[in-house]
């Protein structure tokens, strides 16, 4: 029997097609239904180039919030995103719990409404248009290949079908995930290095993965060690270790590591270091 990974390879090989595992439950820590990474978020140009800003990631992080609310209700619906892209969206429901959301997504059924959907939404954000519009050539046509909405519908219910089909087999009823390991702390960990450069708190995270925000507090800082806080600013302050290296300004280094102001980023260097930036990036000038 496939796994879920080589299920969606083959599905996702030679298409535009992107699809987004979101785990609300830990399923995928079971040996045949582990995935990628690029299956558990939104990893396609025109995504991450929305996500760019602030504004864009505010108002991505809104939408996602919002479908996986819907669906974790256990509705199943196709929407458009604020930047032009169509998605279908199915909820797995295995033992009257939603354990995971499928998105099926980088899809579009009017390139000229899409395009136009994307202007507006980036008009009203104040950023550019101009990259996403040249993405959204990139995305599954699904107007000019011919094939109905409907298919891509379907698509997406037999992948939830094979997901609860693998969910019942026996031989992959366990995982080799340590037990004192739980799924939700490795989401949040996950999040936090694949985000680190957005404004996240402990709460929007929770939210994202349907878990007690004070819950996933106590339970991160008893497996790491630190608070989501601490974790957090050291991921941040470990990436600007590298951008320190390759001569970029420090105020730039302290915007891409998502610190809100260089002040404040200085500080945290400091108390971790020993050092500032402009000191550390002097005693390890090549």
């Amino acid at each position: 029997m496939l796994t879920l990974n080589t299920l969606l390879d083959l599905i996702t090989a030679r298409t535009s097609i992107h699809i987004c595992i979101h785990d609300i439950s830990g399923i995928t820590r079971r040996t045949r239904l582990r995935i990628d990474r690029k299956y558990h978020t939104h990893t396609k140009n025109i995504c991450e180039t929305a996500k760019g800003t602030p504004s864009g990631y505010v108002s991505c992080i809104a939408c996602k919030d919002a479908s996986n609310k819907r669906a974790a209700d256990g509705e199943e619906f196709t929407r458009v995103c604020p930047f032009g892209i169509l998605e279908v969206i199915r909820p797995v429901i295995i033992e009257g719990k939603t354990r995971c959301i499928i998105y099926l997504g980088n899809l579009t059924d009017n390139l000229y409404v899409s395009r136009k959907r994307a202007e507006e939404t980036c008009n009203s954000l104040g950023i550019s248009s101009d990259k996403i519009c040249e993405e959204l050539i990139n995305t599954e046509q699904t107007d000019k290949n011919g094939t109905d909405l409907r298919y891509y519908e379907t698509l997406a219910d037999h992948i939830r079908d094979y997901i609860k089909l693998l969910y019942g087999t026996d031989a992959d009823s366990e995982t080799d995930i340590p037990e004192n390991r739980h799924w939700c702390v490795e989401k949040a960990e996950e999040y936090i290095r694949n985000n680190f450069e957005n404004n996240m708190t402990l709460s929007s995270v929770a939210g994202l993965y349907f878990i007690n925000e004070k819950y996933l507090g106590r339970i991160f800082k008893k497996e790491t060690g630190k608070t989501f806080h601490q974790y957090l600013t050291d991921i941040r302050l470990e990436r600007s270790l590298r951008l320190l290296s390759e001569n970029h300004p420090i105020i730039s280094v302290s915007h891409m590591c998502g610190f809100v102001n260089v002040t404040y980023f200085n500080r945290c260097f400091k108390e971790k270091y020993g050092i500032s930036p402009g000191e550390y990036r002097r005693q390890n000038k090549k």
